[in-house]
């Protein structure tokens, strides 16, 4: 398996974990991309939450950082309302806290 192809898993789905994964994507990342975040929203700016969410300047979809459709159109296995609870390096898995492991 080459570093284009291997599968790759995100954990924490904010900003960085959202930027990161359509990189990856935009600089030619063939292999799967797994984005896991406890929260259920896909990836937003957090930045402009603290302000202008709490002036009533800003709704959901003006914060996040892509559409959701985004992850689907490119790949990207986007996995809300789950944890890591388990990496084990010489398996090279992760256990999520629904029991799958990736």
């Amino acid at each position: 398996m080459s570093q284009s192809d291997a599968h790759i898993v995100i954990l924490g789905a904010g900003h960085a974990g959202g930027t990161a994964a359509a990189l990856l994507r935009q600089y030619g990342h063939t292999g799967l991309i797994t984005l896991v975040g406890e929260e259920p929203v896909p990836p937003y700016q957090r930045p402009p939450l603290s302000k202008a969410w709490l002036k009533g300047e800003a709704d959901a979809d003006s914060l996040a950082l892509k559409p959701l459709e985004f992850y689907a159109e490119n790949n990207i296995d986007f996995r809300p309302n789950v944890r890591a609870e388990k990496l084990a390096r010489s398996d090279k898995t992760v256990t999520l806290s629904n029991g799958e492991t990736l």
